[in-house]
């Protein structure tokens, strides 16, 4: 929800409420009170950690202290609010409409930043979303002072100088969540915690001119009628930009198109001959022609997730919030759309589903309450609904479904592989994690990465959370081998051999042949990406392309050295697809790169 704040005095900075612990939201409560007894305080800043522990409820238990606010107010969220949750942060798009703010009052403006990427919230980054919107803020205002809000300080993220080249000229003065030793300088100051040992604190900022006075207000203070601490500080102003540093790398002769949607992308398109098809993090739906040009797009205002597919002429998309809706996919036009009133974790699958002879294709998802419902694709009247959970447990479908020979596969987030009739969701066989061999990590938040299930002719091949390879036979629903200690990352793809191409968390790609049942190869990178992740990788002819968590793509060619091929930006690759031949290379920020291969 877009706030504006009325012109005053001052505004307030709270920090850190960590809403979890009792004591810390009666402290919440008691500070809420206080600044509504106050005059001329035309909005208050939020910075996180929000939450103590990252849990949904303490969420909803930080927004009704807040909500008693009479002054307008909004959230920037903490490392525990984006790395310990389970949406990743997304629960703060959820509750209180965004996270980023651009708000803009008479003498300067408020701007709210996220600096956690939400595929790698342990990254320090400011997403192209942001800054764009934030220069567009700026370019149609004549506003010449920032107040910036973020946990962490701007310029430790990777593309700090995107930043600076955004507000070059400008004065700005920064209030963080969490600063360290190399953080100094009098335009930024580390928020006041407000949980103390002697109960609440919070801060009270004002300005004149250039100056910026900010008050540490403490209710023990209050009650002793102590006058509060106050510093003086000013705005800065960048006198010049940071030295270039070269972020992009195209292979000569291998760029063919490129478009930008500066959109946060979170999931992999999905493509027929003619289109590619994308969703975005923020309700984005749009069709790119294979030539770059934008067919159509639609705005759902709805948090997506989860990646789309395609089947003949619809597009079935989920949203986080448990919709299912389809569109015709060559003009964008709403076709159906359900809500099932839960959380959809499993991602979606396509199956065919015999109904008295005529067979029908259906869409089936899985939710966090364990729940399965199969619609039927064209009209999404409901075919079956079934239940994994029972009365003595909780359990939730936390895997892709994978369809294949009418039936359906999936895990549970204890672990339990399921195969179920696509028919009617019936049992057919469970394995649980113990008695089949594959690990678990942490029971209560097993979730298991994105495409590590794959079917091949009657074999399920699944990757566990300790990297190690399971082969399941679907007939029997037993495991025929395994291979331990791979290090996988849990993505699976195929080669033109249907062997297995597993990227590793030890900076390297294995190939695995099912048919001999071991490594026939593996491919080191170059030292320097020890620290990154492996995001995607792609068989296109002869070669592997490789899309790492730094924006590096890298070409693979077999017993030849590994190399450098392509990077847009800062932003990690999300996916890489063959396209007509060539390579279509997409990334966190909503860049979009086509590369010529015929020559390479």
């Amino acid at each position: 929800m877009q706030q504006t704040f009325p012109q005053s005095d001052n505004i307030v900075v709270i920090t850190n409420p960590e809403i979890g612990l009792k004591q810390n939201a009666v402290n919440l409560n008691e500070v809420v009170e206080d600044i509504n007894k106050r005059q001329n305080i035309s909005g208050l800043v939020v910075i996180g950690n929000i939450t103590a522990n990252g849990k949904f409820d303490e969420f909803i238990w930080a927004q009704e202290i807040l909500n008693q606010l009479t002054v307008p107010y909004f959230v920037v969220g903490g490392e525990k609010d984006y790395l310990f949750s389970e949406g990743k942060g997304s629960e703060i798009s959820l509750l209180w409409g965004d996270d980023k703010q651009f708000i803009n009052a008479e003498n300067f403006s408020f701007v709210g930043i996220n600096t956690f990427q939400s595929i790698l919230p342990s990254r320090k980054y400011i997403d192209s979303e942001t800054l764009h919107r934030l220069e567009n803020k700026i370019t149609s205002s004549q506003i010449t002072r920032l107040f910036t809000f973020s946990f962490y300080p701007l310029n430790n993220t990777e593309n700090s100088d995107q930043f600076s080249e955004v507000v070059f000229g400008k004065k700005y003065f920064s209030f963080v969540g969490k600063m360290d030793n190399t953080n100094s300088g009098k335009s930024i100051f580390e928020g006041f915690y407000l949980n103390r040992k002697d109960g609440w604190g919070y801060l009270l900022v004002s300005t004149k001119n250039d100056s910026v006075f900010i008050k540490k207000i403490l209710g023990e203070e209050i009650k002793k009628k102590i006058k509060p601490e106050i510093i003086k500080t000013t705005f800065a102003k960048l006198s010049e930009l940071p030295k270039n540093k070269q972020t992009s790398f195209i292979s000569a002769g291998t760029k063919i198109w490129s478009v930008s949607f500066n959109h946060v992308k979170i999931t992999s398109s999905v493509s027929d001959e003619e289109n590619i098809y994308s969703v975005f993090g923020n309700g984005l739906i749009n069709c790119v022609n294979a030539s770059g040009k934008e067919i159509w797009h639609i705005e759902t205002n709805k948090k997506i997730s989860i990646p789309p597919l395609i089947e003949n002429d619809l597009l079935v998309i989920v949203s986080d919030d448990g919709e299912i809706h389809t569109l015709n996919s060559k003009t964008g036009t709403s076709q159906q759309i359900i809500g099932i009133g839960e959380r959809i974790t499993s991602g979606i699958s396509v199956s065919d589903v015999d109904d008295y002879g005529t067979i029908l294709k259906s869409v089936i998802a899985g939710t966090e309450y364990g729940n399965l419902y199969c619609y039927e694709l064209n009209t999404l009247d409901p075919i079956w609904t079934d239940q994994i959970s029972d009365v003595n447990s909780e359990l939730k479908v936390c895997s892709d479904i994978i369809s294949s020979d009418s039936k359906i596969y999936f895990y549970d987030d204890r672990g339990t592989l399921y195969c179920r009739s696509a028919a009617n969701g019936m049992l057919i066989w469970q394995i649980d994690a113990a008695t089949g061999g594959w690990t678990i990590k942490n029971q209560s938040s097993f979730r298991l990465n994105k495409n590590n299930l794959i079917i091949i002719n009657k074999d399920l091949l699944l990757v566990d959370e300790a990297g190690n390879l399971f082969c399941i036979d679907v007939l029997l629903g037993t495991v025929k081998w395994n291979i331990k200690n791979l290090n996988a990352n849990g993505l699976i793809r195929l080669d033109n051999l249907n062997n297995l191409i597993l990227p590793t968390t030890k900076n390297s790609v294995v190939v695995v042949s099912t048919t001999l049942r071991k490594v026939a190869s593996e491919f080191e990178l170059p030292f320097e990406l020890k620290d990154e992740t492996i995001n995607d990788v792609v068989n296109i002819g002869t070669k592997l392309f490789v899309g790492l968590s730094n924006g590096w793509v890298y070409k693979v060619i077999p017993k030849q050295k590994v190399e450098k091929f392509f990077r847009a930006s800062y932003a990690p690759v999300i996916s890489i697809d063959e396209l007509n031949g060539n390579c279509l290379v997409t990334d966190y920020d909503g860049n979009f790169t086509l590369l010529n291969l015929s020559k390479k």
